[in-house]
């Protein structure tokens, strides 16, 4: 029996042909150990077809289309998936079994495109392994791909993905790390404030250690040990009130 993988990446959705195993059968074990070779590798799978993703909000909300498996959400098959795997799998004549079967990483997904389309769905260890290969070897895949493309396209969706999760978190715990990166500014912006009213004060009223140090204290400690020492060696030097 024929044996398609569904490969979700980041630029788009890939389906892969996996022949020629006889000789290692289902040994799980033996592809894991194989799936390195590249030439080997090449040889037992091979792309059938891919759909690029349209633009980045695209890949936004297949990505989010499907880990909603993961988190325990009804997932609902997009159109784009559907048409994509019953323009590109091999057609079913009439009331006839399928010769051949579609490996997935995870069985809540194969059981619901069985219950939508009837393809039948597979997904185990040497399912997994297999997928594991065109992880790995994806970018050898697509000959249009730049070096770099596939990385950038990864990069960018997980920023967006992750930034969509916090953004419609419904338990806020993200609101405790913005409050304290909040104070982190509040306590900075004042004690440049702070700093910045000492060296008024001090040109002000032409303080002559101040002027003479002026042109090499730069930061705010400093300023603040030069206007304590002011205050010890000099008492006409002007206090700051609070």
């Amino acid at each position: 029996m024929a044996l398609y993988l569904l490969y979700e990446s980041a630029s788009g959705y890939a389906l892969l042909h996996a022949h020629g195993l006889d000789e290692i059968g289902q040994n799980t074990e033996a592809v894991r150990n194989s799936i390195t070779d590249l030439n080997w590798f090449g040889k037992v799978v091979q792309l059938t077809a891919f759909h690029p993703f349209e633009s980045a909000l695209d890949a936004l909300n297949q990505c989010n289309a499907v880990s909603e498996v993961f988190l325990g959400v009804s997932w609902v098959m997009t159109d784009e998936l559907r048409s994509f795997l019953e323009l590109n799998l091999p057609k079913v004549k009439g009331d006839k079994k399928p010769k051949f079967k579609l490996g997935l990483v995870d069985t809540k997904i194969g059981s619901h495109i069985h219950e939508v389309t009837k393809i039948p769905c597979e997904s185990g260890d040497f399912v997994h392994e297999l997928l594991r290969g065109v992880r790995l070897h994806f970018s050898k895949f697509l000959k249009d791909l730049k070096p770099g493309d596939l990385e950038k396209a990864q990069l960018g969706l997980g920023h967006s993905y992750s930034r969509a999760k916090v953004k419609f978190n419904v338990n806020r715990v993200d609101n405790i790390v913005i409050q304290a990166i909040l104070l982190l500014d509040t306590l900075d912006k004042d004690v440049n404030s702070f700093s910045m009213r000492v060296r008024h004060v001090l040109v002000l009223h032409k303080h002559f250690m101040f002027l003479k140090l002026a042109s090499v204290v730069y930061k705010n400690i400093q300023v603040k040990k030069v206007y304590e020492f002011c205050l010890e060696v000099d008492p006409k030097c002007p206090k700051i009130p609070n």
